[in-house]
This record gives C-alpha cells, structure tokens and sequence, in this order.
C-alpha cells in the first residue's frame, strides 16, 4: 500500500512456506523469491504477524539464508524479507494531526572495559535494565547474538577493548534489549508532515512510524525509507525514565484517551 501512494520503502516480498517442509525445498523458494523480487544481500527477514522484533534477522549471504532456512523449516508462519537499507533509525509517533514523540533507536550493544567478556557484560546490561525498572530480558539463547558476533570474530567470551561498542542483534527494538534517544524537539518539520500524511492514508489515527534515514531525521533529506507503520506504539520508550519523561508520557496518554472519548 505504502509504495502504491509513493512513498519511500524497501523492496519486499512475501514468503509463505505453507506445504514446503524439507529445509532444501525452503531454501529454494526463498532464493528464487529473491531472485524474483530483485533483492540483494544482505536481507532483512521478519515475521508478519509478530511483534516487539520477534525473530528479526539481517542475513547477509546465501549460506546464512540456508541456516535460516533450517531454523524455520517447521513454521508455519509468513515472513516478510526487505532489502537491507543502511541509516539511522527512528520512530515518530503520530496522533492525529500531532507528533505525539520522536526518538532514535539504537540495537542491543555493550560497551568494552578491557576486562569483561561480552557475557559478563550482558549479565551487567541485564542487572541495569532491572534498577531502571526496564522489563526486557535478555536472552543469551537468542540464536541471532552468537551469529551477529561470529560475524566480527567474537564470541560470548570475548573481552571486547575498553571503549569498544559491540552490537550483539540488527534490529534496534527496545524489546530485545535497545536503546533509544529522545529526539522529539529536533525533528524536521518535513519528517512529521510525512509521518502525519501517511498516518493518515493508512486510515489511523494513532501510529508509529518508522524511518530508516541516510543522514539525520533533524533535517530535510531526499534518501530516507519507511521500513514499518504501526498501529499500537509503545510511548514508554525512554530510559531512564525520569520526571520528565513521566511527565511527557502522562500528557501523551491523556491526548490519547481525550481522543478516543471524541470518537465515541
């Protein structure tokens, strides 16, 4: 829908695996659905009917293709691939004719101190989102971690240098452990009117919309994506969450119950 009104997007098609189970059968439809679609690697797969980056993956080449393949063989699900598009990422939040919030989204990462192993450090990250009252657990099992470290030839136990930033999954959803930065007063006025519209074309009133960006959300670009609309946005987005942020959450939540009193 959102190319059909012209709007910016990744290349993407749609894989069903319904009635394909052997693992080599999977991986056929899936290079031939590429090959179709004309999408390059690296690729971005994720489920379409779920939610919060659940079993969100970049693959990079044909043989994680085939891994992914493997893992998925029993599913039944359909699975949304994009063609990879590499910039920042944000989410503004629209209701109505108001940017509710905006703010820039970073993936799950540690940040070395020369001592401890990536694994010391999660469980350090886990123990932090605890006394911030952050709910997100962070699962060492996730199979996506040990891949996106093969991938800079680390592991679990690698004791990353003092200052090193090692991001340990693609997707930057603050549910698998993300960060995320207020930008709010710095958005560019072209970036909300784009929000809005959109918003508006889908027939919401109330949505997040997420924009992949080249440069920076807080000006006018021409080379920016929008990789997803959502219906249901989470607001509490900022960590830590302090006085102020409580505050802007509390003022969010009103203009949206005031809204929904309206509709009724």
């Amino acid at each position: 829908f959102m190319r059909e009104m012209g709007y910016p997007i990744p290349r993407s098609v749609l894989w069903d695996f319904e009635g394909v189970n052997a693992t080599e059968d999977i991986d056929k439809v899936m290079k031939d659905a590429l090959l179709c679609a004309g999408i390059n690697y690296p690729v971005v797969i994720k489920p379409n009917q779920r939610a919060q980056g659940a079993s969100v993956f970049k693959v990079e080449c044909e043989s994680e293709l085939s891994d992914f393949a493997s893992d998925v063989r029993h599913s039944r699900e359909e699975w949304i691939v994009q063609e990879f598009v590499a910039g920042r990422d944000y989410r503004v939040v629209v209701l109505e004719d108001e940017i509710l919030s905006a703010y820039e989204r970073v993936p799950l990462h540690v940040i070395g101190d020369g001592v401890c192993s990536v694994r010391a450090l999660l469980k350090q990250k886990q123990a932090r989102f605890a006394q911030e009252n952050r709910n997100t657990v962070l699962t060492l099992s996730d199979r996506r971690i040990p891949r996106k470290l093969a991938r800079s030839k680390m592991d679990f136990e690698s004791v990353p240098a003092k200052g090193a930033v090692v991001y340990l999954l693609d997707n930057a959803n603050l549910s698998t452990g993300g960060g995320s930065f207020d930008v709010t007063a710095l958005l560019h006025r072209s970036f909300g009117e784009t929000a809005v519209t959109l918003t508006k074309d889908m027939g919401l009133r109330f949505a997040g919309v997420d924009f992949i960006v080249e440069d920076s959300i807080e000006h006018q670009v021409d080379k920016y994506w929008i990789v997803e609309i959502n219906a249901s946005p989470d607001l509490e987005n900022n960590f830590p969450i302090d006085e102020r942020h409580l505050r802007h959450l509390e003022v969010c939540y009103e203009k949206i119950l005031r809204a929904m009193s309206k509709a009724q």
